[in-house]
């Protein structure tokens, strides 16, 4: 089992522990596979971490990153001309890059 932060959640991916809502609610309970909707869902809610399953396709990273980075950068796209937002962009895409790394290398 591995805790991730939601932007590197993917579809595919096993939850391991209950996730619960603000309210202490639970959300999800242990075995759903993750859909993109249901990742969607989940941050809109406030959940910051998954607990993940390890051991199959909780860790496939590069194809699984790159994926992640082209999500962030369609979420930017229309703010080419905005300095700040690009700042933004490129900071997000290195932060998931690390944690692709630092998840990988556990």
């Amino acid at each position: 089992m591995v805790q991730i932060p939601m932007a590197l959640a993917f579809a595919g991916q096993t939850i391991a522990l209950d996730v619960f809502g603000a309210s202490g609610v639970v959300l999800v309970r242990p075995g759903v596979v993750l859909t993109k909707c249901l990742i969607d869902r989940l941050g809109q809610r406030g959940v910051k971490h998954l607990h993940i399953r390890v051991g199959g396709s909780a860790a496939e990273p590069p194809r699984a990153t790159e994926s992640l980075v082209a999500d962030v950068t369609d979420r930017f796209a229309g703010h080419e001309q905005d300095g700040l937002m690009m700042a933004l962009m490129n900071a997000v895409v290195g932060q998931v890059r690390q944690a692709s790394e630092d998840l990988v290398s556990r």
